[in-house]
């Protein structure tokens, strides 16, 4: 980056650029398709009976926070503590969301109820659900030995 300076402006330019190809390039290594399609389907039963728009609106920004997280933890571990933060990651960015909506385009915003309702629901069977998807199975020493004697 140093031997393309030119000037600050330049540099910070570069430099964004340089980070928005960097985390691209992760969310692509880190992207399952069988893990986001779970996702949105939990979200979709979490938020049933809501109608499409703001249904659409949640579901876009959740399953785009979870892409940011999976890039900035890629290779994920599949540990307790990853599901925790993941539970929180969703409901911030739900109620963000949610909150330059309701000041911005009011009618495509949620019912208090609803948005309640998808950020507890939604986000708990979200992390449960990334969380069992990405288990690694343990290590079965006695298996490999018995593998080897029967040779």
């Amino acid at each position: 980056m140093w031997e393309l300076y030119e000037g600050p402006l330049q540099f910070a330019f570069s430099a964004a650029k340089w980070i928005a190809g960097t985390i691209r390039d992760q969310m692509r290594e880190a992207f399952d398709f069988r893990m986001v399609a779970g996702e949105a389907l939990i979200l979709y039963i979490a938020l049933a009976g809501v109608p499409p728009a703001p249904l659409i609106i949640v579901v876009a920004v959740s399953l785009g926070a979870f892409l940011l997280r999976d890039a900035y933890i890629y290779p994920a571990q599949g540990s307790a503590r990853e599901a925790a933060v993941d539970v929180v990651a969703g409901a911030i960015s739900i109620l963000l969301s949610q909150a330059f909506i309701q000041m911005s385009a009011p009618p495509l915003a949620l019912a208090a109820w609803d948005m309640d309702r998808g950020t507890v629901l939604g986000m708990v069977m979200v992390s449960g659900w990334r969380l069992v998807y990405r288990m690694k199975a343990p290590a079965d020493p006695d298996g490999a030995a018995r593998k080897t004697r029967t040779k």
